[in-house]
């Protein structure tokens, strides 16, 4: 293959001789494209067969192989043959190497430029390191090099160290001690989403003890709570600042998907935890229970407002608050709109109660069953035994073919309407009857 490619360069190096420099350089421009697309057939090709299973892209690399020398000393035609792939700048003349505004070219116009090959010391001109950073995602590490191998002016200008920084926030790890705890550089980072370990270093304590400072880090990115001082993450008035307290999850169209989270919580100090005034604040929050101490734990007052806020968690207030306290609390619940949700979360013995399943039935929407059949299948088996003869003959009538054995799912919601419906009328005419009898025993 590598002889046929040398004949047919030898071949088009005979054709245009005799051309103008530039008519030269398209030919030998359409020459190289007609090579990628062979290239790219023959790859598509084998890959059809089969082969080259390891192979992710063509090889384009033997396409200039044995090319007259003023191909490699062109800067037109090497820019097109670098951009396109067909050879690298490790292969040009090194005239074109060592000549800066061509390596400036290569960075401003090479859609993929490599920055391995171009001479250390180029560097060190602003405009070219700016070009380089600009294209290519791994030029943090000209950091590196420029911090180790020799000194340059501009690399330590604030500004500049900012531009690099919004372009490509790694370069934080490399920068001096002293830049690295200026606290506009330390903003900039924070704000651009740098590896917030490389903040807590010792060089970065001292501004990270500063409240007017954290505030304003906290402002730009909330992320950094964790590694702010001890004593700010200790101090209740700046906590309840910059920790936003959780929406109540009433206000969600559909309550227990989702409360408020606000991971911070969890890294405020030990004795903020305990103190009862603070965390208050933060009743709703999905894992207050889980950071209060056992003192708030036992504390009955706190714990019924979190019991009223959070009535899902019942459970976890049962050893401070009485049962029938806690019962009322639910049953409140299941009244309010959209407050059937708790049903699915009490025990058994209260999914039993008629007061619960009435409140239930009658609160619930079409749409809560139409997200989960399962939903109305809450109900004891014993209620749905008492409506199932009427269940079935409205499957009879209505020509329903599924089966009702077991456990029934309502798929659909006129089925549901209808037991729903057959449902409420029972309990309100045996309510209805239980209560003319007190009425009558009242009045012997």
């Amino acid at each position: 293959m590598k002889v046929d490619n040398r004949k047919k360069l030898l071949l088009l190096e005979e054709q245009t001789q005799e051309l103008n420099l530039q008519d030269k350089r398209k030919l030998w421009m359409s020459y190289i494209d007609k090579e990628i697309a062979a290239a790219n057939e023959r790859f598509l090709n084998r890959k059809k067969m089969g082969k080259d299973k390891k192979s992710f892209i063509p090889n384009y690399a033997h396409i200039l192989d044995g090319a007259p020398s003023w191909v490699f000393e062109d800067q037109e035609l090497t820019l097109y043959a670098i951009d396109k792939g067909a050879i690298n700048l490790g292969i040009i003349s090194e005239k074109l190497s060592k000549d800066i505004n061509y390596i400036k070219r290569y960075f401003k116009e090479v859609h993929r430029p490599y920055y391995f090959f171009v001479e250390d010391e180029f560097f060190k001109d602003k405009e070219l390191f700016m070009m380089a950073f600009e294209k290519s995602a791994e030029v943090y590490r000209l950091c590196y090099k420029l911090k180790d191998r020799f000194q340059v002016d501009f690399f330590y200008e604030k500004s500049f160290i900012l531009d690099l920084l919004k372009k490509d926030v790694r370069v934080y790890e490399y920068l001096r001690d002293f830049d690295k705890q200026d606290k506009d550089i330390l903003l900039c980072a924070i704000e651009n989403n740098v590896n917030l370990d490389l903040i807590k270093k010792p060089y970065a304590q001292k501004v990270l003890k500063d409240k007017s400072f954290a505030l304003t880090m906290m402002e730009r990115n909330p992320r950094i709570f964790p590694y702010l001082s001890t004593k700010l993450r200790s101090d209740k008035d700046f906590c309840l600042q910059v920790i936003s307290k959780p929406t109540n999850y009433r206000d969600q169209s559909y309550p227990l998907r989702a409360t408020a989270y606000n991971e911070n919580l969890r890294y405020i100090s030990k004795p903020l935890r305990n103190n009862k005034s603070f965390m208050s604040h933060y009743i709703n929050h999905r894992t207050f229970y889980d950071l209060i101490g056992n003192d708030l734990k036992n504390d009955k007052d706190l714990m019924l407002s979190y019991l009223i806020e959070n009535p899902v968690f019942y459970y976890n207030v049962k050893n401070v608050i009485e049962e029938n306290v806690i019962y009322d609390v639910l049953l409140k619940e299941l009244k309010k709109e959209h407050g059937y949700y708790i049903y699915k979360f009490l025990k058994d013995e209260w999914k039993a109660s008629n007061e619960m399943i009435y409140e239930y039935l009658k609160h619930f929407d079409k749409q809560y069953v139409r997200d989960d059949a399962s939903n109305f299948n809450l109900l004891p088996k014993k209620i749905l035994e008492e409506i199932n003869q009427e269940l079935t003959q409205y499957k009879i009538n209505n020509k329903l073919t599924w089966d009702f054995s077991g456990e029934p799912h309502f798929r659909d919601i006129s089925l549901v309407d209808f037991a729903r419906n057959k449902y409420l009328s029972l309990y309100l005419n045996e309510k209805s009857e239980k209560d003319n009898n007190k009425k009558k025993l009242m009045k012997i």
